[in-house]
């Protein structure tokens, strides 16, 4: 099988099966919740500002149930790129707290390149396992 994406063979070797179900699986759900997460922090900050209690708040609850999620991602799923994703949550988190929402999109969007790239390789594990086409 051919890389996706530029991932490389060495790179997906410390995969099982296991790990890259769980990989792909927590990846795509949690691609699924940075995007929102920077779609709705950039809307409440257009409409409410980030000075606000009220609209730092519902930022930090959203970021702060996706963090979750990469905690088991973290456990469940051998890449040690999931600590990456959860530095820059930490970082997306400071800025919302700081009342700059919109700077931790750039943050967010870090996290999701990370995650993309997690769930590249897992990808490439289970092709190579014949396990997806």
């Amino acid at each position: 099988m051919r890389p996706i994406m530029g991932i490389r063979r060495s790179e997906v070797e410390g995969l099982d099966t296991k790990q890259a179900i769980l990989g792909f699986s927590q990846g795509e759900k949690i691609k699924a919740g940075l995007i929102w997460a920077s779609q709705l922090i950039g809307t409440l900050d257009s409409v409410f500002g980030g000075q606000r209690h009220e609209t730092r708040q519902v930022g930090i609850a959203l970021v702060e149930m996706i963090r979750q999620d990469i905690g088991l991602a973290k456990r469940v799923a051998g890449d040690e790129r999931w600590e990456d994703v959860d530095n820059a949550i930490e970082k997306a988190l400071v800025m919302i707290s700081s009342g700059v929402m919109t700077e931790s999109v750039t943050h967010l969007t870090k996290a999701l390149s990370h995650v993309t790239t997690i769930v590249q390789r897992a990808m490439t594990t289970l092709q190579d396992q014949g396990l997806l086409k």
